[in-house]
């Protein structure tokens, strides 16, 4: 959320929900996508960075309706308990290299409820040499939440992921409009020496709900076609992102003015027609 990590020199794909959110805050398509020779659209990037980031202030303008594509570290710890040997004798015959495998899941047009903003935070190294990062999350939308917890990234001076953390369900288990707690995230596994490593994170927020229903897909997120017309993503700071509202116009006014303009034409050569016989 602050470093801007994740929003350089993006690629990321956009849902036809990513898309209709967006234009509901008024901004148009062309502004914030381009899309690909397959057909499907990708978040545009200026200098470098996606659109929507503010570089001066590190944020997004649209961080509570942000494309779901974001990124979110894991974290596995081997124990003996989830060993398939019972125990964990196998560490010490050392470990080349690691496979994982991730498992598909169903997917859906439902989405998690998007109200939810950190409104403030800071890191700070406590009496125990362990980096921290403390902050306020805010339910600014309309309805009340579900268990809401934090989830943060570290990175070094050059970028890598090096530590990953989360809260335990936040305090009052629900948030109601308007309505603010506060939470207090630490890496895992932290030491003071793994502290001095990190130079920057990230957070994202989760909630066990509202789950938003299905939206209807609108016009602009037609499936893509065997064919499709490809648009290659060039930066384009003349493009004005600042919401405005959708104005419709016609697209019958041409023709119209076609016809009267034939009909004029058809009665005045009658005419020329009728005075040169007389």
């Amino acid at each position: 959320m602050r470093c801007g990590r994740c929003c350089t020199e993006t690629e990321m794909l956009l849902s036809c929900i990513d898309i209709q959110r967006l234009e509901q805050l008024g901004y148009k398509v062309r502004a914030f996508a381009w899309f690909d020779k397959t057909g499907y659209a990708r978040l545009r990037n200026r200098r470098r960075h996606c659109v929507f980031y503010n570089v001066a202030e590190h944020s997004c303008k649209v961080y509570p309706y942000r494309p779901e594509g974001q990124k979110v570290p894991f974290y596995i710890e081997f124990t003996p308990y989830s060993s398939v040997t019972g125990d964990l004798s196998w560490v010490s015959l050392g470990i080349e290299n690691v496979t994982f495998e991730i498992l598909p899941f169903n997917a859906t047009s439902s989405w998690k409820y998007p109200d939810l903003k950190i409104v403030s935070s800071h890191q700070f190294i406590d009496e125990n040499g362990t980096y921290a990062v403390t902050g306020i999350v805010q339910n600014t939308g309309s309805l009340s939440t579900g268990r809401v917890w934090v989830v943060a990234t570290f990175y070094d001076t050059s970028g890598k992921v090096v530590a990953a953390g989360y809260t335990n369900f936040l305090t009052p288990n629900q948030l109601q409009p308007s309505q603010t707690t506060s939470f207090i995230v630490y890496p895992l596994d932290c030491t003071p020496e793994l502290s001095q490593r990190i130079a920057n994170y990230s957070l994202t927020i989760q909630t066990e709900g509202p789950i938003m229903p299905e939206i209807i897909y609108p016009s602009s997120c037609a499936s893509p076609s065997t064919s499709p017309t490809v648009s290659n993503p060039p930066e384009t700071p003349s493009i004005e992102l600042s919401p405005s509202p959708q104005i419709e116009t016609s697209q019958t006014f041409p023709a119209f003015y076609i016809a009267v303009i034939v009909i004029i034409a058809v009665i005045l050569l009658a005419a020329a027609i009728m005075l040169r016989r007389r």
